[in-house]
């Protein structure tokens, strides 16, 4: 799965309505903002915020093992373990652990 395919799943998951020909910009997807009517990318795999507000909106869990180098993030039956090097972004690994499951979650939606 690509992360354009990753991203339509979170975002059907996390209940936003997405245009019938969206653009996916590299690393997210445009969204119509209901609060301004704007445009913008949504963008939980590169912004942090929206990783978060993803996380909160399906009320996921984050548990970090710091020590074995990754992070776990589940929600009742679905679950992601990313992992990061010593070198690498462990914001990162947290981001795409949510987007994941999100996309999981996403999967049994109609």
């Amino acid at each position: 799965m690509n992360d354009c395919e990753l991203l339509d799943l979170a975002a059907k998951a996390a209940g936003i309505d997405l245009e019938e020909n969206r653009h996916c910009p590299s690393g997210g997807i445009w969204i119509v903002d209901k609060k301004s009517g704007l445009d913008v990318i949504w963008s939980p795999l590169t912004n942090d915020g929206d990783a978060m507000r993803l996380a909160t909106s399906l009320q996921l869990s984050i548990l970090w093992f710091t020590n074995l180098q990754y992070v776990m993030v589940e929600r009742r039956g679905f679950g992601e373990n990313i992992g990061w090097t010593e070198d690498a972004d462990r914001g990162g690994a947290l981001r795409r652990a949510i987007t994941v499951v999100a996309a999981q979650i996403g999967t049994t939606f109609p």
